[in-house]
């Protein structure tokens, strides 16, 4: 059968889109974009959650999810601090972390971990973090647990403007792809949202990497 994915997504912030009325409230974008992905990829989505900051309940969604999927799949609560339950929720239920943390720009503190045999992706919360990696660490793990090939497609593509330099992280620029190649997008905030929705292509620079002019070639993945 197909690969089942429960999501959780996490933060007293966020509501379901056109609900987010009040001044602090989110609306729960990336649910949508990560759905959006499982459909792609062919698994089946069991369950969806949006958990306030409240690590009892949080646990109890944990236990919930676990039981019914395959994979699981939790958004934000993935920072140092008192409110952050992302790994705290899952502890109860023997949760084993693989890894944490991953010198990479957007996306540092993406980790994942396994619990009563159950795998867990811990994905940040702003928008444009999550997406980046998820399609660079659940594309190829739902695409391992269905027994098919998990190796990313990165191409060799053309740059049709500059991009600057790289800093102390590898970084994964969103681009557009046009007719002369890729054009790095302007903003790159892990926050912005009409950008993410624009991009076609993620570059992948090394970190470090000094700045590239228009004609040079880059490293990319459809995005």
């Amino acid at each position: 059968g197909r690969v089942t994915v429960a999501r959780i997504s996490t933060g007293d912030e966020l509501a379901p889109p056109g609900q987010a009325d009040a001044p602090d409230n989110i609306p729960d974008s990336v649910s949508f974009g990560i759905a959006a992905m499982l459909a792609e990829a062919g698994a089946v989505l069991t369950q969806r959650s949006i958990g306030g900051d409240d690590l009892a309940a949080l646990t109890h969604t944990a236990g919930k999810a676990l039981a019914a999927a395959d994979l699981v799949v939790v958004t934000g609560g993935a920072s140092v601090g008192d409110r952050d339950f992302a790994r705290p929720m899952f502890a109860p239920h023997g949760l084993e972390l693989l890894w944490e943390k991953i010198a990479i720009k957007p996306g540092k503190p993406v980790w994942l971990g396994q619990a009563k045999g159950k795998l867990i992706l811990g994905l940040p919360g702003n928008p444009s973090s999550p997406l980046v990696t998820a399609r660079l660490f659940l594309t190829p793990i739902l695409a391992r647990l269905m027994g098919q090939d998990a190796a990313l497609n990165w191409r060799t593509l053309t740059l049709a403007a500059p991009l600057p330099a790289t800093g102390g992280r590898e970084t994964f620029t969103r681009a557009v792809i046009g007719p002369d190649g890729l054009t790095p997008i302007t903003n790159q905030d892990s926050s912005a949202q009409s950008p993410l929705h624009a991009a076609t292509h993620l570059i992948r620079c090394p970190a470090g990497q000094g700045a590239l002019d228009k004609g040079d070639r880059v490293s990319a993945l459809d995005f």
